[in-house]
């Protein structure tokens, strides 16, 4: 850690945990997703676009999938609305 984060606590990033859907689950998909593994149990999860923004952002997120449940204050990441309408139904 820098040592200017030691002395100003209220510089460091916050910690961010991202929650994506395990691809067995997925009906839905979208063309640029690209597949992660859960931190916690090692589940491929399908990472959308507006996620993927969120791992350039905060390299140290931790990806988690849908069986761990949201996190508390969990929000939408930017653009994260808009990607079920650009998404097409799975072909299995």
């Amino acid at each position: 850690m820098k040592l200017l984060d030691r002395l100003l606590p209220w510089r460091r990033k916050k910690r961010v945990t991202l929650v994506c859907m395990r691809t067995q689950n997925m009906v839905r998909v979208h063309p640029q997703q690209v597949t992660r593994t859960c931190a916690r149990c090692g589940a491929p999860v399908g990472v959308y676009p507006s996620g993927q923004g969120v791992l350039r952002d905060y390299p140290d997120v931790e990806i988690i999938c849908e069986e761990h449940g949201e996190p508390l204050g969990a929000t939408l990441a930017p653009g994260a609305a808009e990607e079920p309408f650009q998404s097409v139904r799975r072909r299995w």
